[in-house]
C-alpha cells in the first residue's frame, strides 16, 4: 500500500526551483499572479509551513519581487507601509500611478462607473493594488 502524502508533503510537490533561488508555484494562480492553495495564498502557506504562524494584522512580502515565490527565504512579515514602500522600490504599480490616477480610480470606483477589476486592468495594476486605493489603505496624507 503507497503512503498517502502529508498536506505538507503535497504543497512542496508544486515547486520547481528556478536559477534566481526563486521556488515557483506550479499550481493554481490568481488573477492577480498569486499561487493559490487551499482557498489562500501560497506564499502564505510556505511562510507558514517553514516558519509558523503569521502574526495577527500583517502580511507575507515577497521580497524577490516574484508574486508565484513561495521559497520562505524570499519571504518576510510586514504590513501594509512596508508592502507599499517595497513596491515603490521595486518599481511596480504604485510607481506608476499618480495622485490624479489615484483621484480618478476613486472617483469612478465611487460612483460605480467601474469595478475594482476592471480598474486594475485599465491601470495595469494587481486587482489588490486597486482595493487598497478605493479604502486609503495606500496613498493617504500622511
Amino acid at each position: 500500500m503507497r503512503k498517502r502524502r502529508s498536506v505538507q508533503e503535497l504543497f512542496w510537490s508544486h515547486i520547481e526551483k528556478d536559477s534566481t533561488g526563486c521556488w515557483i508555484w506550479q499550481a493554481a494562480i490568481t488573477g492577480s499572479g498569486y499561487g493559490s492553495w487551499r482557498g489562500g495564498g501560497a506564499h502564505r502557506a510556505a511562510y507558514t509551513y517553514a516558519k509558523g504562524p503569521i502574526p495577527k494584522g500583517l502580511l507575507i512580502r515577497h521580497m524577490c519581487h516574484n508574486r508565484r515565490c513561495v521559497n520562505p527565504a524570499h519571504l518576510e512579515v510586514g504590513d501594509e507601509k512596508d508592502n507599499a514602500r517595497d513596491t515603490l522600490l521595486a518599481g511596480n504599480c504604485r510607481s506608476k500611478l499618480t495622485w490624479n490616477d489615484v483621484i480618478r480610480i476613486r472617483i469612478t470606483y465611487r460612483d460605480g462607473a467601474a469595478t475594482i477589476e476592471q480598474l486594475a486592468q485599465r491601470y495595469g495594476c494587481a486587482a489588490g493594488t486597486i482595493r487598497n486605493v478605493v479604502l486609503m489603505k495606500t496613498w493617504i496624507l500622511e
